[in-house]
């Protein structure tokens, strides 16, 4: 299919049909097995468990749909996506995760797992870069920021405290400056 030109945006290929199959496949799939019912992990050993093995077959889920070659459009591992897999939302992601210990490190290290494929996507240019750089900010706690810090003597870096006297001797020489 030939990509359209959009203005100020880059080239970028039209919407086509087969390009949200699969995540829908997944969200149909996931709705179908829950009926309503509350896709909930306790905060047990148990519930932990089942928490990794759901985890494991989205990304065997999503590695199946990659690997078939029938299927032309890809599925690019995501927070929602492996949420919508899981039956929660991301605020119940993150209500697992503050339960600390090994939640928080078998959920970190799985968004770790999502945040170096796409990486990976990114590198090799099928993610554009300010995508990117908007799921790496918001999903993985990268910090998009720029911060210029004087460069100079290192012992005078530390910061001094000033009296109130000197503040005003100070004070004072500026406006008799400001006087000249």
């Amino acid at each position: 299919m030939a990509k359209e030109k959009y203005t100020r945006k880059g080239d970028y290929e039209p919407l086509a049909t087969n390009d949200l199959t699969a995540i829908l496949d997944l969200a149909i799939s996931t709705a179908e097995k829950r009926r309503g019912r509350s896709a909930t992990y306790p905060d047990t050993p148990q519930g932990l468990e089942r928490f990794v093995d759901q985890s494991i077959e989205f990304f065997k889920y999503v590695n199946a749909i990659n690997a078939d070659e029938s299927i032309q459009r890809k599925l690019i591992p995501d927070v929602e996506s492996w949420t919508v897999f899981l039956g929660i939302t991301r605020q119940t992601l993150l209500i697992y995760s503050r339960r600390g210990g090994e939640w928080l490190e078998t959920i970190e290290g799985f968004k770790n797992t999502i945040c170096a494929c796409k990486k990976q996507l990114s590198f090799s240019g099928k993610l554009p870069p300010l995508v990117t750089i908007f799921d790496l900010t918001n999903n993985h706690h990268y910090l998009n920021t720029s911060t210029f810090t004087a460069a100079g003597n290192e012992a005078n870096s530390e910061k001094k405290l000033v009296t109130l006297e000197e503040l005003q001797r100070r004070a004072g020489l500026l406006a008799e400056n400001k006087g000249e």
